[in-house]
């Protein structure tokens, strides 16, 4: 065999073995890349989670102060309407909690 057949012959087995690592390096990094989003989208969830709840934590304390100047009769009529809307807006938004759950439950 000539040395053009020995180079081709080396050329042969050495392409798909570059096209094969280059994949493999492409292929790591989407999959690191997806890992990424996905911590990220975890943290994400988590972080909106915390967020309600401190929120649902700070309307009860605030619900629970205004029902203790309400009692000892310290409030005017203004306050008894943020109160009740302070409710409403309680509700609407634990309304919205259970459609969200049931939505990604079943």
């Amino acid at each position: 065999m000539s040395v053009l057949g020995y180079a081709l012959t080396g050329l042969g087995i050495a392409i798909p073995s570059v096209l094969c690592f280059i994949f493999g390096m492409w292929k790591r990094n989407v999959d690191n890349t997806c890992k990424e989003y996905q911590a990220r989208d975890a943290a994400k969830n988590q972080l909106m989670v915390l967020l309600i709840d401190s929120h649902c934590a700070m309307l009860g304390l605030s619900k629970i102060m205004a029902n203790g100047l309400l009692n000892a009769g310290l409030i005017n009529g203004e306050t008894e309407a943020a109160l009740k809307n302070s409710q409403e807006a309680t509700m609407a938004l634990k309304k919205f909690l259970h459609e969200q759950g049931v939505k990604h439950v079943f």
